[in-house]
């Protein structure tokens, strides 16, 4: 068949099926038995049919793809950086792309979205609200505490209280009565963040400890962690409870390379 003829009405017509059949056959729809639906894609596959997406989009009335807006500050952590990947494979396997959300993007435009994740929301997120006003469907990774969070579709939540407490409670046992928080500062108010630091500051209080939070920007390079890490030891911390997960490993290296051994049981 002539490469011009990879058409699905030409198709269906060498297959002796109809137009209907053989398009929920290439688009996973309807109801086709699997060795109809093997037929009519090898044919396909060998006339060199290639699916119009945009078209199949349109006549699903969908877009085809999917946002995802990150909090400022966040290429700093890889955690997100991680979550995009994964996100983006996910999407593929999906057949649908993926969009990176601007956070300057003006109020006046739309969206040509079937959905979108929003990590970490502030409670005055503009793209946030701008998607909620457009009526897409938004997921949030954290809680959101705005206007309109009665408009989120759906919420992941990790267990970032839960987890804080059972760290905390590893300290006792081992001695340790003045440990310092390396919270992150404004610069990324992240639901994450903010529920570390409050679980913190609570255990803190159940146990008679006076807190100790020290701020720090999520673009901390290691040299000035260096010495941020040699400052509060000398202060007379004996813990260091890291907000950001990168911090840790690289305040345990530190720890080592001051010859506090060991070093693992700072963290």
């Amino acid at each position: 068949m002539p490469e011009s003829k990879a058409t699905i009405v030409a198709i269906a017509h060498q297959l002796g099926l109809s137009k209907t059949t053989v398009s929920d056959a290439l688009n996973g729809t309807g109801r086709v038995s699997p060795a109809t639906v093997a037929r009519v894609r090898d044919a396909a596959e060998e006339a060199g049919y290639v699916v119009n997406r945009a078209a199949r989009a349109l006549r699903q009335k969908r877009a085809g793809a999917v946002g995802i807006h990150l909090p400022a500050g966040s290429r700093e952590l890889d955690f997100y950086m991680q979550f995009t990947f994964g996100v983006s494979d996910v999407v593929g396997e999906a057949d649908l792309d993926l969009s990176l959300l601007h956070r300057g993007r003006g109020e006046e435009r739309g969206f040509h979205l079937d959905g979108a994740l929003v990590l970490d929301p502030t409670p005055e997120d503009p793209v946030l609200a701008a998607l909620l006003r457009a009526r897409v469907p938004v997921v949030t990774v954290g809680r959101h505490r705005g206007a309109g969070a009665e408009q989120v579709a759906g919420m992941i939540r990790a267990r970032h209280e839960e987890l804080q407490r059972e760290a905390l409670a590893t300290l006792p046992p081992r001695g340790r009565r003045r440990p310092v928080f390396l919270g992150i500062d404004e610069g990324l108010p992240a639901s994450w963040a903010l529920e570390a630091r409050a679980a913190y500051e609570a255990w803190c209080q159940e146990h008679d400890v006076e807190p100790w939070v020290v701020e720090v920007s999520p673009e901390l390079r290691i040299p000035e962690l260096s010495d941020l890490v040699g400052s509060v030891v000398s202060d007379g911390a004996d813990a260091i409870v890291c907000c950001a997960q990168g911090y840790a490993a690289q305040s345990q290296s530190i720890l080592q390379g001051l010859g506090l051994e060991p070093a693992g049981t700072w963290i």
